[in-house]
């Protein structure tokens, strides 16, 4: 498969700041010479560059001034906007403003499919006018409904394609007939599945022949039964209630099977379960009449069975690892087949296998004529098929018949069509083009854009996201050919780690599209899909594909493809007349999302090879160096390979340690693949012959380790890449003399770049991969010193407006993938703190870029949720908190914290932000409404938890937990790092309360060893809280901390990103029995990268000022550090800061304010060293102050480059 290109996103920021970058070593470089000229650069519609598809009708441009010289600025601006013929639909006029960015169109009504240019001209602080080049942007369709599209339709095809290797979830159906005579016949399923048949692919060193087995047993008649065999694995054996049941217990996802133990070895002729069959099964029949047997996953790792419509055994666990999604699941459906005993015969007939689910589509994947067919038995000893009859005879023989065959067949769907442009030479061309899952899009054998897995991931019962290409040069002069290739992606199959929500949106893919051609002589022509001049195929090379399994590739097929979407290509009879498929959910506007497309960001080479898994298994593990997100590209030469061998690759963030527990079973070293749970995460390639290449195409990982298996021999390391891919590029930069503070920012941006893929995302590894909330609210400031998250961000928003409930609850995640009840319900343990992000992060977004766009999209959102907090009163004393607080607050936290006191902390802080970004967007009702609001509540979080005098956070209990008054309240204090974080960030505590509650905070703190105690919510207020009240000392003890638990704790551990849990690994307890819940690519508590660049560099924004256009430079020296500098890229350019140190005190500060911006410096240096400081061109001393708790000579800066020598 093609390799793919590597894409910089923004790219006029993202050169800068590489070059800035290159240099940072103690310092900044020496600076440059002044230089008058000035460029306007970076131009941007909507935060894009020349974008196609603007969906808005005010779009806003911004834009950036160059210059070398000390002071530059801008005095006045004006833009023009014209259409392609030069016509101007906006002039601005001459504008005096110092403003460049976010300026909003305000011309003639911008019209559907049309482009535009535009520029602006700027006068600078001298009167000289400097004008930018021109750039462009094209509208959307401006159109929400189907009548843009036309003739258009979603086409795609009736067939559904089979991976029973990778199928967790399945329901299959058989008819058994026990002729007079025999006395049993059995049912195979998940037989031969590769993870058993390779000892390094599983923790019990299996390699053997393996099967799951339903053997209905009525040698006695009056008592038949269900025999269940595992073999080739451990079974696990439930506990069984006095009914001989399974005593269910209480899980995470619900109930599940209680294990009391694990059978180390399987007989294959004992049974590990023996269910009796209720005698209603057999009302009104004979033993000896078909018997109706269904089997199937009612969720991961549990099988259910009913026979004749009667329920027989339900949600028995097999697999000893568990019996939920949290584990790695067993049994697959894999090979299916049949056993008889010898001397006995069965026959089956009606055997089927079902979509999994409600499959209201009722879509079949396997039966006697539908997908691999009965013919997959044909060959088998013992076995006599007749299709035509639907009956599969089995004959036990001599020595009895078990049998099993894969029922693996068809290939995900591609689609294709061929047209003429009648020797007409092309001026434009534009696609339109979404899909139900994901596509690849090529013309005449070339791929459409650089974009990865879109249209993107969206709630698609609202949005219908879709994307807009110049495909002008891709066509060319006679006939054209376009194809696209569809995957899964985030429609269909498994789309969370509930199994209620498999195929949501639909079981099929489909791909709307149009396309819109004029030619020179100005005619045009436009091309749809649809089900007439297209057609499509279900047996290309993309055999299956799924975000969470991996992708099966066969290169075999793919020799027969050759040039599918190319005006050459012969059709062959697997191409047929496609179908059109209407969405389930056919009522939502169609969207171009704000932000930019998943694209290759950059790629890894191996770090090291780390040789074969485990000896003789063929598997060979290579260390990639980073845990990131992606695909890997791999070369294979001709002679490591026989054709027809399939080639499986896994994946892994961290391999099992040498720790007892693991030495013992072998897996030192091997592929710890538990936290994966439920996501198989495995790719397969089928070889051909010559020298080949693999990339997954349509699912994505997130790993540090490779292992492949299926080579005759070991792969080259430099044969091996890692693709990573991501919705951004990472622009800030930070260097300092502590090489574990280096290696944790690199972490951060490592996490940020593997969970920011078209939504915000918790994990990029397992069964999950969910926008959860509460993770991306705490990161959202952190994020946008990273890069600029603005766009990205907004797009997320809304979905999750889209998944707000009727009473203006929100959910724990979104998109969510299921039907949202009226009122707070569902996946219902959320928390404010997790909500929060409706409201942090409009607020943090407008803050840092000065848009009120996101405010306006989301305040009526924000208002509906705050009024469902306030109609739930905490009490009859305390009537203005909320008793909707949720358990989600200081999630995964050392020492616990109520939650009510926390999330009634961020309820008065939620407030206050709508009361300001009520008064951004100029609505006094709301303004006015949450100015008193937060007043009343702020008073009452004071009262209510803290105690008077000592200040110390606490809780009141009155009843008991049936509900009865108490004697006497139960106080429970809470003297813990987030219980008083969390409020002094937020400025929950009374004037009166604050000081003593800080002295708290720090004896806290230091009670800890300075190490961390708090979870997602508390962490990233911990040393923010430190520094802003003068703790400098006390704030670097705590972020240089090494201790478990701390930032640097992973670091020292060879962590490569930030892992979900303090404890995800330690030196004495390894996994410290999380295997399963155990992601090592969070970015929640990565949030400390905010501090680094507000606090410790200083790049911050005055207090109450929204973005860049004035703002404060605030360094602090502190703990070992002997420098510290780096770079943001703000709306208006770069801004930099540096300093050196010795003995904790600075020597040296260097900066670089941005054309057309001001800075005001806080220097932490003494009354006696700022006089003896000389101030650089454009800076002027202002005043001696406190600041921060800090003593500071204070500066006003120019924009310009600046290096200061601190004066003894």
């Amino acid at each position: 498969m093609k390799k793919r290109n590597i894409v910089q996103k923004g790219v006029t920021f993202a050169l800068t700041a590489a070059m800035v970058g290159s240099s940072f070593v103690s310092a900044f470089p020496v600076l440059a010479a002044e230089d008058d000229s000035k460029s306007i650069v970076a131009l941007t519609t909507d935060g894009l560059t020349n974008p196609l598809g603007v969906d808005t009708l005010t779009p806003v441009f911004t834009w950036q001034m160059e210059s070398g010289k000390t002071g530059a600025s801008q005095s006045a601006y004006q833009i023009t906007v014209m259409d392609m013929d030069g016509n101007t639909v906006w002039d601005s006029g001459v504008v005096e403003s110092g403003e460049s960015t976010n300026i909003k169109y305000n011309g003639e009504e911008l019209q559907p499919k049309t482009e535009y240019q535009w520029k602006v001209a700027v006068t600078d602080e001298d009167g000289s006018t400097w004008e930018s080049d021109v750039n462009t942007f094209e509208t959307s369709f401006l159109d929400t409904t189907y009548d843009s599209w036309g003739d258009a339709k979603w086409i795609g095809s009736s067939k559904k394609n089979l991976d029973a290797a990778a199928a967790n979830l399945f329901d299959m159906h058989v008819n058994v007939t026990i002729p007079e005579g025999s006395t049993k016949a059995s049912v195979i399923l998940g037989a031969n599945d590769f993870r058993l048949q390779n000892k390094a692919m599983n923790v019990w060193n299996k390699e053997n022949e393996n099967y799951f087995r339903y053997e209905i047993d009525i040698s006695d008649p009056e008592n038949p039964k269900l025999n269940i065999y595992v073999v080739g694995m451990p079974a696990a054996v439930n506990e069984l209630d006095e009914n001989g049941e399974p005593v269910m217990v209480e899980s995470w996802g619900g109930l599940k099977p209680s294990i009391i133990s694990q059978e180390e070895e399987n007989a294959a002729d004992e049974p590990d379960a023996v269910v009796n069959i209720p005698a209603e099964v057999f009302e009104g029949k004979s033993l000896n009449d078909p018997i109706s047997l269904r089997l199937w996953t009612n969720q991961c790792n549990q099988v259910s069975a009913s026979m004749n419509d009667v329920d027989v055994d339900a949600g028995r666990q097999l697999n000893p690892l568990g019996g939920d999604h949290n584990s790695n699941t067993f049994p697959n459906l894999n090979s299916i087949g049949f056993a008889v005993n010898a001397g006995e015969t069965a026959y089956y007939n009606g055997l089927a296998i079902d979509m999994f689910g409600d499959n209201d589509d009722n879509v079949v994947l396997f039966d006697k004529t539908t997908g691999a067919t009965y013919s997959i038995f044909e060959d088998l000893d013992g076995v006599t098929v007749d299709s035509s009859e639907d009956k599969i005879t089995v004959e036990g023989g001599e020595n009895g018949t078990l049998v099993y065959a894969d029922p693996s067949d068809g290939a995900s769907p591609m689609v294709r069509t061929q047209f003429s442009t009648n020797d007409k030479e092309v001026a434009s061309a534009r696609m339109y083009v979404s899909a139900q899952g994901t596509y690849e899009m090529f013309i005449n054998g070339d791929k459409v854009g650089n974009g990865l897995f879109n249209p993107g991931n969206e709630e698609y019962s609202t949005y219908m996201p879709y994307q807009v290409y110049d495909v002008t040069n891709l066509l060319q002069t006679g006939d054209n050919a376009i194809g696209v290739q569809m995957g899964q992606g985030w429609w269909s199959g498994e789309l969370n780690y509930t199994t209620g929500d498999y195929n949501y949106y639909g079981p099929y893919q489909a791909v709307m599209a149009r396309m819109d051609i004029t030619y020179t002589d100005g005619t045009t022509d436009t091309i749809v899909t649809n089900e007439d001049n297209w057609t499509v195929s279900t047996e290309g090379p993309v055999k299956s594909e799924s975000h969470y399994n991996g992708e099966r590739y066969d290169e075999q097929t793919a020799e027969k493809y050759e040039g599918w979407a190319t005006a050459d290509y012969k059709e062959s009879e697997d191409w047929e007349k496609p179908v059109v498929h209407e969405p389930r959910m056919n009522d939502f506007s169609f969207v171009v999302r704000y932000d930019e497309e998943a694209s290759v960001v950059k790629e890894l080479a191996v770090k090291e090879a780390l040789g074969e898994s485990k000896e003789g298994s063929g598997s060979y593990i290579y260390d990639m160096g980073e845990n990131v997100i992606g695909v890997p590209h791999i070369t294979i030469p001709a002679d490591y390979v026989d054709p027809g061998s399939t080639v499986t690759v896994r994946y892994a963030e961290i391999l099992y340690p040498d720790l007892p527990e693991y030495q013992e079973d072998g897996l030192v070293g091997t592929m710890m693949v538990e936290n994966l749970r439920a996501a198989l995460c495995t790719d397969f390639f089928i070889a051909d012959e010559g020298d080949q290449e693999f990339e997954p195409h349509f699912t994505f990982h997130g790993y540090r380790y490779i292992e492949i298996s299926g080579l005759k021999k070991e792969l080259p390391a430099e044969n091996i890449k890692t693709e990573v891919i991501s919705s951004v590029n990472m622009t800030a930069t930070y260097d300092s003399s502590n090489e574990n503070v280096n290696r944790l920012f690199k972490n951060v941006q490592n996490s940020q770049t593997s969970n920011f893929l078209s939504l915000p995302t918790d994990c990029p590894q397992r069964n999950e991969r969910l926008g959860w909330t509460g993770d991306a609210q705490v990161f959202s400031m952190a994020a946008s010193y990273n890069t600029d998250v603005y766009n990205f961000y907004r797009n997320w928003l809304k979905s999750l407006r889209a998944v707000q409930r009727k009473d203006g609850s929100l959910p724990v995640y979104a998109p969510t993938a299921e039907p949202q009840e009226d009122e707070f319900g569902g996946r219902g343990f959320s928390g404010v703190s997790w909500d929060a992000a409706l409201t942090v992060i409009p607020y943090n977004m407008y803050m840092q870029t000065g848009n009120p766009i996101i405010i306006e999209d989301n305040l009526d959102a924000i208002d509906h949720y705050l009024d469902y907090l306030d109609s739930y009163d905490m009490s009859e004393e305390f009537t203005h908190l909320t008793s909707r607080t949720g358990i989600l607050a200081d999630w995964l936290s050392v020492d616990s914290t109520d939650a009510g006191l926390i999330n009634n902390a961020v309820y008065v802080y939620l407030i206050g932000l709508a009361r300001d970004m009520a008064e951004v967007v100029g609505s006094t009702e709301l303004h006015d409404k949450y100015a008193a609001q937060y007043n009343l509540a702020k008073e009452e979080w004071n009262a209510c938890y803290v105690e008077a005098d000592t200040c110390r956070l606490y809780t009141k209990t009155t009843t008991d937990a049936d509900g009865n008054q108490l004697d006497e309240p139960e106080i429970t204090y809470y003297d813990t790092e987030a219980a008083y974080a969390t409020p002094l960030r937020y400025g929950v505590f009374n004037e009166e309360n604050e000081a003593k509650a800080v002295e708290n905070y720090v004896e806290t703190v230091k009670a800890a060893n300075y190490t961390i105690t708090s979870g997602f919510s508390g962490t990233p207020n911990l040393v923010p809280v430190l520094t802003k009240y003068g703790y400098v000392d006390d704030a670097y003890k705590l972020f240089e901390q090494t201790d478990y638990a701390s930032w640097l704790y992973p670091v020292t551990q060879g962590a490569t990103s930030i892992w979900e849990r303090w404890n995800s690994y330690t030196v004495e307890g390894g996994f410290n029995g999380n295997n399963s819940m155990n992601s090592f690519n969070h970015f929640s508590l990565g949030a400390i990268s905010e501090w680094m660049m507000s606090y410790q560099l200083g790049i911050t924004r005055e207090d109450g000022q929204a973005g860049y256009k004035s703002f404060v430079l605030q360094p602090t020296v502190g703990g070992t550090f002997t420098y510290a500098n780096g770079s943001y890229e703000s709306n208006y350019g770069t801004i930099e800061s540096g300093w050196t140190a010795k003995d904790g005190a600075m020597e040296t500060y260097t900066a670089t304010v941005p054309a057309n911006t001001t800075a005001t410096l806080y220097l932490p240096i003494s009354e006696e060293q700022a006089k003896a400081t000389t101030a650089p061109e454009g800076a002027a001393f202002v005043e001696m102050t406190e600041h921060n708790g800090t003593i500071c000579a204070v500066y006003t800066l120019e924009s310009g480059s600046y290096a200061f020598t601190i004066g003894a």
